[in-house]
């Protein structure tokens, strides 16, 4: 508990890598002198598996280029449908004319926005050198008040009804995972590795109680847009300003939760770095008061942050689990022991005595 983890690192690592795509994508898309120009493609080498981003280099100019996230696909055909995406920059661009933290796009050539490539589309972006936040790399309040502040402007959005749609807890479908996973209790070891098994038989009681709390008491009532994975990493402190990175978790969603989860993973860092486990609960009330005062719905979930929180882990435990039972994929493995101990720092944080 309040020990640093994947997510406390502060320096951004970049891989000089070949991409094949990128390149292709590059030269048919950015580069106006086709092969006359210095290429090179680097990629994000820390913890971010679902990363999709690449910085491009072209001549002395850096870019960010990113794929755009399945979130944007139709639930149905299965297939990414552009006009998602387009209405994801155009809240963009309205946020950059009042000065949010949001990074808008650049244009490719033919001035465009998107461009598809192999059934998935690709934005580019101004590039900025820079560091995640640490804990103690610029100011806590600065922080929590460019949170509330953007969060505030979405909630001005003339067309945020047009953004995408964050997916419902169901909690009929962790009832059939946690079924299963009861099932193969002897097997947690193969399934989770030794050390994790052991951990997560000592919270398997705590996390049955949060799972029997949440289905009956529903505190996820507000919906609007929102930044749904505000985490240590999608901050970018650059010259001592703020940038609030990956655009795609911007959805419609419970804003309660997605503060709560915000609040515990900025808490967290912020209490790790500058060792102040003995007075979390503390940090805890002052960001619920920063983010009342700056947020106009902040007092509508304020005294509900704990179990507030404790949902989101539990969504992201349930779908490690499901991974690994269903579709026999490890890779989140890593992160399991963090949102263990992330159900006990929420507690410290955020519960009242």
């Amino acid at each position: 508990m309040f020990k640093n983890d994947f997510f406390s690192t502060q320096k951004i690592i970049w891989k000089e890598i070949y991409n094949n795509d990128v390149n292709n994508i590059i030269n048919k898309y950015l580069n106006k002198k086709k092969f006359k120009d210095e290429i090179k493609i680097y990629q994000n080498d820390g913890p971010e598996l679902n990363s999709k981003n690449y910085k491009i280099k072209i001549n002395k100019k850096y870019y960010l280029l990113k794929r755009w996230d399945i979130i944007y696909a139709n639930k149905k055909t299965k297939k990414i449908n552009p006009k998602n995406i387009l209405n994801t920059i155009k809240m963009l661009e309205w946020i950059n004319v009042l000065k949010g933290n949001l990074i808008n796009t650049k244009n490719f050539l033919k001035k465009k926005k998107i461009i598809k490539y192999k059934d998935f589309y690709w934005s580019i972006f101004p590039f900025y050198e820079g560091e995640h936040y640490s804990g103690s790399n610029i100011s806590f309040y600065k922080v929590i008040k460019t949170l509330a502040y953007n969060s505030e402007l979405l909630l001005k959005c003339p067309f945020k009804k047009k953004l995408n749609k964050q997916r419902r807890n169901n909690y009929f479908e962790a009832s059939k995972i946690i079924s299963l996973m009861n099932k193969k209790y002897n097997s947690w070891d193969n399934l989770f590795g030794k050390k994790n098994s052991r951990k997560l038989k000592s919270y398997w009681p705590k996390i049955i109680e949060i799972y029997n709390y949440l289905k009956n008491n529903n505190y996820s009532k507000k919906n609007e847009p929102v930044h749904c994975d505000i985490t240590p990493h999608n901050l970018l402190i650059s010259k001592n300003k703020i940038f609030i990175l990956d655009p795609d978790s911007i959805r419609i969603a419970p804003i309660g939760e997605a503060f709560a989860y915000a609040g515990l993973k900025l808490c967290k860092q912020y209490i790790t770095k500058n060792n102040l486990k003995k007075t979390a609960s503390k940090v805890g009330d002052n960001f619920i008061r920063i983010v009342n005062k700056n947020y106009s719905l902040g007092k509508s979930f304020s005294k509900n942050y704990y179990h507030l929180s404790l949902s989101y882990i539990f969504i992201r435990l349930m779908n490690i689990f499901r991974l690994n039972l269903k579709n026999r994929n490890n890779k989140w493995n890593d992160f399991l022991e963090i949102q263990l101990n992330h159900i006990s720092e929420a507690e410290k944080i955020f519960k009242k005595k």
